[in-house]
């Protein structure tokens, strides 16, 4: 998805006949080639879990570990809370020194973060349904793991209103 109009693709735009995106605005080109798929969600298989009262109170954060995902804006912002809530990070970290920096970050702000490897797509449902919540940190656009983990029953935590909207 985009956030900006950069000039490759404008220019992209201009020479293909059609652009497919997930969502309405992952393109923002005003344009009767873009074209909306959706996100190709197995769909029964995250709401048939959806009914798991034995919830951990956690916050839960699946995907890359990447500044991108502002995963320090949610450290920040839960320490704010008496008494804090764990986080639970569970995805492949593009910079292991990002990594390190939230855990540090965790430990001044006193809020228990624990680091997970990710883990096949097959067992992404069954993870989700054992959480309250779900963050998502992506600006300018949804992610689809937000979606699965509001079909998976997790009340999702966003500062982006597209996903709020979605979810």
């Amino acid at each position: 998805s985009h956030s900006s109009k950069p000039f490759t693709l404008r220019l992209a735009s201009k020479i293909v006949d059609m652009m497919f995106s997930s969502t309405y605005n992952s393109i923002p080109i005003n344009s009767l080639k873009v074209h909306q798929v959706g996100h190709g969600i197995p769909i029964n298989r995250f709401t048939q879990l959806s009914g798991n009262s034995k919830r951990k109170n956690g916050i839960l954060y699946m995907g890359r570990i990447s500044p991108v995902k502002r995963l320090d804006v949610l450290i920040t912002e839960i320490s704010k809370l008496k008494p804090t809530v764990s986080l639970t990070f569970q995805g492949l970290g593009s910079r292991d020194d990002y990594a390190k920096a939230l855990q540090e970050s965790g430990r001044r702000n006193k809020v228990v973060i624990e680091l997970k490897k990710e883990v096949n797509y097959q067992e992404v449902p069954d993870i989700m349904a054992t959480f309250k919540f779900f963050y998502s940190g992506t600006r300018n656009s949804v992610d689809k793991v937000a979606l699965e983990a509001a079909l998976s029953g997790c009340l999702i935590l966003s500062q982006e209103d597209m996903t709020l909207e979605l979810t």
